[in-house]
């Protein structure tokens, strides 16, 4: 558990001072091409905020905000992806991002019991990625 939550600390403490953030509410790791630290939180004001907070150390990224009542919920994207596929199986749904677009990853068992991640755009619900693993062995 230590290992999961390391990191954070650092993290935050820069997120609280460098946004309009007062209060972290959820906080969540993506690792992908550039990885991320990701913050849903609330200002002074009790807006709702998420925070897509850069890892790497490259100076082309800046912290990306964005309002939460301008971006699709994780219950709207399951909702939406739920349409599309009746027959699989839920696993996960976590914030995302890559190249800079903030994404809702979800992690989900396809009706042929094939692991998928797909990739929806936080802001529409567009797709954005898939990408399914066969099994090789049983």
């Amino acid at each position: 558990m230590e290992q999961k939550e390391s990191g954070y600390a650092q993290s935050e403490k820069e997120v609280l001072a460098e946004t309009s953030l007062k209060k972290i509410d959820a906080k969540y790791k993506y690792y992908g091409e550039e990885n991320y630290h990701i913050f849903f939180g609330t200002t002074e004001d009790k807006q709702k905020q998420v925070v897509f907070y850069p890892l790497d150390d490259e100076e082309d990224h800046d912290i990306k905000t964005l309002d939460q009542s301008d971006i699709l919920t994780e219950e709207d994207i399951k909702q939406e992806w739920k349409k599309d596929c009746q027959s699989c199986t839920l696993m996960k749904v976590r914030p995302a991002m890559d190249e800079e677009t903030p994404l809702w990853e979800l992690t989900y068992k396809d009706e042929d019991e094939r692991l998928m991640l797909t990739y929806f755009s936080i802001e529409d619900g567009s797709d954005y990625e898939t990408y399914r693993f066969n099994q090789m062995f049983k």
